[in-house]
């Protein structure tokens, strides 16, 4: 009954003075931009406001060990309370409390701090000049404390701001950063779609490294499960385009293929069936966005064109990973139907079916059964028998014969090749004994060398403009297609 009223303070004082999380940068690098800039932040927010001092060190003061950040307290508190209380016995038996005089000290020199510290009305730009200051990715992990006062003190946070802290995070591969502050009540940090498809490039790049310490480790999982997270921090239309738009949904699909191109032991059955299932959405994304409606079909025309340009550059950079992605993904697709091309040339026994088989594997990787056009209900109607779904239903379903014959024997494959192969070859088997509709997946590999090309035809578009004003576009995330 008596502790209750001291946990009750506790907690209005954690409420009060919250301490800094637990990934706060116990000492950063030099920066002599950044230093002046807290320490006016420090004063003018935090001290007036009767708040811990931020704890920002460039230095290891000798003989200090460096603080341990828990998010739970403050480390003073936490190695004040971890001591031993220390008693002093005088002449007249009285018992000195040491650690309660400590606390009153402590609490005179911040009272008598306040009173002779001149505070003035801290520059609005602040916050903007700090991320501008930022050089190291340690110092990174100093906005989310310093982000949460300057909201709780109500000071402007703008979508400009909130961009600029997500195309740093991602320059710093410091994504954990962005994911801390996700909740805009606190933070007050709100995205257009540009923010997000920046967050989701950061989350790619983190996912696709294939080196990384225990604390950096990022797994498809986690990059799959964390973007839906962002639609809390998401602006207006923007929250109910998130996962349905192709430069998001592009993200993540680079970061699954960049890792399955980079690290062999990424290489398998769970692995590929994880890219098709998002192949299927990004082609979706990519086939219902109207990317002509984004500028003029002549620019040159409009007044403003210079910066119409710059907004088609923003756009490019935007849709680049989307474009790398979708390649190594029609690569990965077709990979197991060039190696059965191989087979069916040096099998020494050739059925009346390897004629076949081999000129609709030709016509496949010539990029000949490229489509959308896949709905069809009646597969023995005139108009499913001559369209180009068909002709890769055939080739699958005599695939899965010769291979059920022992005709065919495809020695080459990898195990997630012979997957991909049979996710295929089984579904052109088992419908053509039911008769029923093809599911929409069965048709990826079509629909994806569609997207492929839609997305190549307007950044080819959009690259001749760029050339035209003379405006460079410049990317990180460039992948170079590998073959299987």
């Amino acid at each position: 009954m008596k502790q209750a009223p001291r946990k009750d303070a506790d907690v209005d004082e954690k409420i009060r003075d919250p301490p800094p999380p637990a990934n706060f940068p116990p000492i950063c690098p030099r920066n002599p931009t950044l230093k002046p800039i807290i320490k006016r932040l420090d004063r003018d927010v935090f001290q007036k406001n009767g708040l811990h001092h931020i704890p920002y060190r460039d230095s290891n003061p000798r003989n200090l060990p460096l603080p341990v950040f828990d998010g739970e307290k403050w480390p003073e508190t936490e190695q004040l309370e971890e001591e031993d209380l220390l008693t002093i016995d005088f002449e007249n038996e009285e018992v000195i409390d040491v650690w309660t005089q400590r606390k009153k000290q402590q609490q005179a020199q911040i009272v008598a701090e306040m009173k002779q510290a001149r505070f003035k009305e801290v520059p609005l730009n602040s916050l903007k000049k700090i991320i501008n200051a930022i050089k190291y990715p340690t110092e990174m992990k100093l906005l989310p404390h310093i982000i949460r006062e300057w909201r709780r003190q109500a000071y402007p946070i703008t979508l400009v701001d909130a961009q600029k802290i997500a195309r740093l995070a991602t320059k710093h591969d410091e994504v954990e950063v962005i994911l801390q502050m996700t909740h805009p009540e606190v933070y007050g940090l709100y995205y257009d779609m540009a923010g997000l498809r920046e967050i989701t490039r950061g989350l790619a790049k983190r996912t696709a490294t294939v080196e990384q310490s225990k604390e950096k480790r990022f797994t498809p999982e986690r990059m799959l499960a964390t973007v839906p997270e962002l639609l809390r921090a998401a602006v207006g239309e923007d929250a109910k385009n998130l996962l349905k738009d192709p430069g998001v949904m592009g993200n993540q699909l680079w970061g699954l293929v960049a890792r399955f191109v980079r690290d062999p032991n990424f290489r398998n059955e769970k692995t590929v069936l994880e890219i098709c299932g998002l192949g299927e959405q990004v082609v979706r994304s990519v086939r219902d966005y109207d990317f002509e409606s984004l500028f003029p079909a002549d620019i040159s025309s409009v007044e403003n064109s210079r910066q119409i340009a710059f907004n088609m550059k923003y756009h490019t950079a935007d849709f680049l990973p989307l474009l790398y992605a979708l390649r190594q993904l029609v690569e990965i697709l077709r990979s197991p139907y060039r190696l059965c091309a191989e087979e069916v040339n040096n099998a020494t026994f050739q059925t009346s079916n390897f004629h076949r088989i081999k000129k609709r594997i030709a016509d496949f990787l010539k990029h000949r059964y490229s489509t959308f056009n896949i709905h069809y209900e009646n597969l023995r109607s005139p108009e499913f028998v001559e369209s180009t779904p068909y002709k890769w239903y055939r080739l699958n379903q005599l695939l899965a014969f010769e291979t059920a014959e022992n005709h065919l024997r495809l020695t080459k494959l990898q195990s997630w090749q012979q997957e991909l192969l049979k996710q295929y070859t089984t579904i052109a088997d088992e419908v053509d004994a039911s008769n029923e509709a093809l599911p929409e997946s069965f048709h990826l590999p079509l629909t994806a060398e569609a997207a492929l090309s839609k997305v190549e035809d307007i950044l080819r578009k959009w690259n001749r403009v760029l050339k035209e004003q003379k405006i460079p576009v410049k990317t990180d995330f460039k992948l170079d297609v590998q073959s299987f």
